[in-house]
C-alpha cells in the first residue's frame, strides 16, 4: 500500500492515498475512489487499507482510496470525473442522485446486521439540558458538517418539528466541527453544550474509548440513512459499475472475503438504490430545505442545478 498526501505535511488536514501496487510490469488503469472525512483521518486510513488491496487483488483495474479535505472537494472530484466513485454519506449520496445522476452501487451491512444509521443529539452528561428543545435556546451546538443528514438536517428537522424555523438561531453559538467523531469529542471536552453526529461513528467511540461513554448522554435519536454507499459517476463504464458492485457483494462469499470483511467491521455489502435514499429526502425537507436548490460546490452554483 502507498501513502501520499496533495497538502503540506503541517496541514490540520491531509488527503491520504491508500493503493495496492500490483506486481505486474504494465501498471493498470487507476480507478480513483474519494472519501468525505467523516472520522480521525488516520483511523479512517486503517478502515479502508484491506478492503483497497482486496479490490485490487480481483478488479481490473488499481483501486486508489483518497481521504480528501472536505465534504465539497469529494463532490467536485466526482461530478467533474476526475474520481470515478466515492463513499458517501446519505445527503451527499441524495444529493448525487437528485442533481448529478450518481449511480449508487452497494453499502456496508455493519456487524450490527444493519446498513442504515441514525442521527445522534447529545450532551455532557452532567448537563441539566433536557430533550426539550425549550432547554436548547441559548446554548452552544456542535454539527459534524453541513452537509451530512445526521450532523446537521435531522437536528434542525427536530427543531422545526417543534417551532423553531431558524434553527441555527436557537443557539448562542454554532460550531462547524467537520466530522463527526469532532463534534463528540467537542462536547465532551466541554466546548459545547449540545451535539449531533452520526450513530455508527458515535457508537464505535464509545466502545473503543473507555470513559467517554461516563461523559455523553443522547437526547434524541432518529432518521434512517443508508451508511457510507459506493457510488460511481454515470460516466463509468456499465461493465466496471458492475465488476466493483458485484466484488463488494462477494465478499462474504470467500474466506478471504471475509476476513476482509471482518477487519473493516461488516458483516457484508448489500446493493443500493435510489429508493433507500427516501427518508433522506424527507428529513431534508422537514428541516426546511429544497434538495434540488442546495448547493453543495462552485459548480452546482454556477450551473444553477
Amino acid at each position: 500500500m502507498r501513502r501520499s498526501s496533495r497538502y503540506p505535511a503541517a496541514a490540520v488536514f491531509l488527503a491520504v492515498l491508500l493503493a495496492a501496487v500490483p506486481s505486474a510490469a504494465q501498471q493498470p488503469k487507476v480507478f480513483r475512489i474519494v472519501l468525505v472525512p467523516e472520522r480521525n483521518i488516520f483511523d479512517q486510513e486503517q478502515k479502508y487499507r484491506n478492503l483497497c488491496d482486496h479490490l485490487c487483488s480481483v478488479l481490473p483495474v488499481r483501486v486508489v482510496f483518497e481521504v480528501l479535505q472536505g465534504y465539497e472537494e469529494v463532490m467536485v472530484e466526482i461530478e467533474t470525473g476526475t474520481a470515478q466513485g466515492a463513499v458517501l454519506g446519505s445527503f451527499l449520496m441524495a444529493h448525487g442522485i437528485a442533481r448529478h445522476d450518481f449511480i449508487p452501487l452497494a453499502r456496508p451491512a455493519w456487524n450490527t446486521g444493519d446498513s442504515f444509521y441514525r442521527s445522534y443529539i447529545f450532551k455532557r452528561t452532567q448537563s441539566p439540558i433536557t430533550e426539550d428543545v425549550g432547554s436548547w435556546k441559548g446554548k452552544s451546538f456542535a454539527f459534524a458538517n453541513r452537509h451530512t443528514s445526521a450532523g446537521y438536517f435531522f437536528p434542525l428537522a427536530v427543531l422545526r418539528d417543534q417551532g423553531v424555523q431558524r434553527g441555527e438561531d436557537h443557539f448562542s453559538k454554532v460550531q462547524v466541527t467537520g466530522s463527526h467523531d469532532t463534534a463528540v469529542w467537542v462536547v465532551a471536552s466541554g466546548l459545547a453544550d449540545i451535539g449531533a453526529a452520526k450513530s455508527t461513528v458515535f457508537d464505535e467511540m464509545m466502545a473503543s474509548r473507555p470513559g467517554l461513554a461516563d461523559k455523553i448522554q443522547v437526547l434524541r435519536t432518529g432518521g434512517r440513512f443508508p451508511d457510507a454507499t459506493f457510488v460511481v459517476n454515470p460516466r463509468v463504464e456499465a461493465e466496471m459499475r458492475d465488476a466493483l458492485k458485484n466484488a463488494l457483494l462477494d465478499l462474504s462469499t470467500t474466506p478471504q472475503g471475509k476476513a476482509v470483511l471482518e477487519r473493516f467491521g461488516a458483516s457484508r455489502f448489500v446493493p443500493s438504490e435510489a429508493g433507500d435514499y427516501d427518508d433522506v429526502f424527507r428529513v431534508i425537507e422537514a428541516a426546511g430545505f429544497d434538495i434540488y436548490k442546495l448547493p453543495i460546490t462552485t459548480q452546482d452554483l454556477e450551473t444553477g442545478r
